[in-house]
């Protein structure tokens, strides 16, 4: 009886998630390419070849498509697409069942683009690696850099006039706090993985001990820029010169200012995120080691043309004034790290507002099963990137007279603090940090996903996509 009950379990296909895609034979990615799809697998980060295939079968729930058996070409699997387009299935969910003579596994993957997985499996590790530093350079100008903005100016501003040594040297001081706080944050998140715990992007604003430590240290760069408190320094650091301790607050000014400000996604950035949280350690590590680069990238420049320092104005009275202006941005920032803790501690629930009702995985079945077209937006307290989508977006009078004239309901998930069931929903669509916003409706039941950065022209298409779907299938 053990024997048959073991015989049998064989037979059904192991499912695969994402802790486990380093350990076991899983997808690589699933793309449009031409009238089908186009499967490639992996082991271990390395490509994997199979010699025969029994069937690949793809599960989706977007009606009306078919596929035709799994076919080898060359090093890829190849499943024709009936009944759609193949286009039509795009950045959608899918289930893959993989079954041959050696392989017999079950994965949830979203269908991507052929010609960016052509460049990935082509170049490798080389192409993330260039998606991540371009991330970062990105993030310069994102709005989650806002709360640290006072700190990045306070670097600046005082080193008008400065020798070109001097220059050069805080330069790279302050890069260097950036690159070294995002290693750390790659290894504190491959450690926790390793261990376990669920993880993703910016979850550092979920912990209350995070905020509070954030809070105290914002508020003494506050302090010291007007001079208010002096620190005292460590024994060794009074051994060594005025330059060496300036040097010192030029690193931990990069060092803070990156874990404040990297709270949200961004356009490449969740692309990097995601093949760096299902890699093993090396990867990881690199891919957060080319974002690091990308961030510190403007003060790497100013390093490698010190010169740059003459157009700033000479330090003078105005710099009292300057410091001021620097000091008062670091105490709202103080206070924005303080709300969001006592959302946290307090155990507050944020109540939606509006024409907005709360996201939970029932209630958007519930609307599905209705045939309502639905904008889910999953945001946070900490994330200002969310906000600023809901203020120029989402809420803007073009997006929410066509929302309230085509009957379109709004779903609203909050992430400030831990939620299991927000996490498996992300999860579900390979995201590990938010923005994240996806619009349903009755022909697109898997749903069409948003971009990190909202536009009024971009939400309402995606919400006109899903309505024409809905009145197309009604016409049937």
């Amino acid at each position: 009886e053990a024997r048959d009950i073991a015989f049998f379990s064989s037979k059904v296909p192991k499912i695969i998630t994402t802790a486990e895609k380093q350990e076991h034979i899983s997808v690589a990615s699933l793309a449009v390419k031409g009238d089908g799809l186009s499967l490639n697998l992996q082991q271990g980060g390395e490509s994997y070849r199979l010699n025969v295939i029994d069937e690949a079968l793809i599960e989706t729930t977007i009606g009306g498509v078919s596929f035709a058996k799994a076919q080898l070409q060359g090093g890829e699997i190849f499943i024709k697409v009936d009944g759609l387009p193949a286009q039509e299935l795009l950045n959608q969910p899918v289930t893959v069942t993989v079954i041959s003579d050696d392989v017999l596994f079950e994965e949830k993957v979203i269908v991507t683009d052929a010609s960016a997985v052509a460049l990935v499996v082509s170049d490798g590790i080389a192409l993330i690696v260039f998606i991540a530093f371009l991330g970062g350079l990105i993030l310069n100008v994102m709005p989650c850099v806002l709360p640290v903005l006072s700190l990045k100016l306070a670097s600046v501003i005082s080193l008008g006039g400065q020798d070109h040594r001097v220059v050069r040297r805080s330069f790279l001081a302050t890069a260097s706090g950036i690159v070294v706080s995002f290693l750390l944050l790659g290894g504190s998140l491959f450690a926790l993985r390793q261990a376990g715990f669920a993880i993703g992007w910016g979850i550092q604003f979920q912990n209350p001990y995070f905020l509070a430590i954030a809070a105290v240290m914002v508020t003494g760069f506050a302090l010291m820029m007007l001079d208010i408190i002096i620190v005292p320094l460590p024994q060794f650091l009074t051994r060594i010169g005025k330059e060496q301790k300036g040097l010192w607050g030029d690193f931990l000014s990069g060092f803070m200012a990156t874990l404040l400000a990297t709270p949200c996604s961004a356009p490449f950035v969740g692309t990097a995120i995601t093949f760096a949280l299902t890699s093993q350690g090396f990867g990881l590590m690199l891919i957060f080691l080319a974002m690091g680069l990308g961030l510190a990238m403007p003060w790497l420049l100013v390093a490698a043309l010190p010169q740059v320092a003459q157009y700033l104005p000479k330090p003078g009275r105005w710099l009292i004034h300057a410091k001021r202006i620097l000091a008062f941005g670091l105490f709202l920032t103080a206070l924005w790290l303080l709300s969001v803790l006592f959302t946290i501690v307090t155990n507050s629930d944020k109540q939606v507002t509006g024409d907005w009702q709360e996201w939970s995985p029932s209630r958007l079945a519930t609307l599905q099963a209705e045939g309502k077209t639905v904008l889910v937006d999953i945001t946070a307290d900490w994330c200002l990137t969310c906000k600023a989508n809901k203020i120029f977006v989402l809420d803007s009078k073009a997006v929410q007279d066509y929302i309230t004239n085509n009957d379109i309901v709004l779903l609203q998930g909050d992430w400030t603090q831990p939620d299991t069931e927000i996490k498996a929903f992300l999860t579900q669509y390979n995201r590990f940090g938010i923005p994240f916003n996806i619009v349903y409706g009755k022909g697109v039941e898997a749903g069409i996903i948003l971009p990190e950065l909202l536009t009024q022209d971009k939400v309402i298409a995606a919400l006109t996509s899903a309505a024409d779907l809905q009145s197309d299938d009604n016409l049937k």
